[in-house]
């Protein structure tokens, strides 16, 4: 039904499981789809780019053999190094603090000596099956590369993405 005061259509929100696509839809049938990414900078607010830095990611970027997602860099850009809500950290490779080269080398590295493999329960929560990988390996140009972490232990890794195509999954535990 229209907002009889605005105009505007009222909208309702729709999730395709099959996608991931979350979308807005209006009661006259129109489908649009949703930033998220203004809908971070809306949650969050205005970000200091403190160490907004293209150089930064460049080195990072050339270090790692892979384009990190620009959705995350300009996140990344806007607030970090900083812990968001008590539980999620973002580094930013252009800080001393919370850098995001060392937490990726570093994390990496605990996670390739752990044996991640006896936490598997089924295929659901096998990274290399919904990763499509025969082989798991962290930190790798073909591997998981973590780029957050929460308090709990959770890691959120990419992997296989380009700026057009970025996937997200989540080493851990849920979050």
């Amino acid at each position: 039904m229209d907002n009889e005061d605005t105009g505007q259509p009222s909208t309702g929100m729709v999730l395709d499981a099959g996608s991931n696509d979350s979308r807005q839809t209006s009661s006259r049938g129109m489908i649009a789809m949703t930033d998220y990414l203004q809908a971070v900078f809306a949650m969050l607010g205005p970000g200091e780019e403190r160490y907004a830095d293209p150089a930064a990611w460049l080195s990072l970027e050339e270090e790692l053999g892979r384009t990190l997602p620009g959705d995350y860099k300009q996140i990344v850009d806007a607030y970090a190094p900083v812990q968001i809500n008590g539980h999620l950290t973002l580094s930013h490779p252009a800080s001393s603090w919370w850098n995001l080269g060392e937490k990726i080398r570093s994390t990496s590295e605990v996670w390739a000596d752990s044996r991640w493999e006896s936490y598997i329960t089924g295929p659901d929560d096998d990274p290399r099956v919904f990763c499509q990988l025969p082989q798991l390996s962290f930190g790798t140009t073909e591997g998981l590369i973590p780029i957050a972490a929460t308090d709990q232990g959770a890691a959120a890794s990419v992997y296989g993405f380009t700026d057009a195509d970025a996937e997200a999954l989540t080493a851990g535990r849920d979050w």
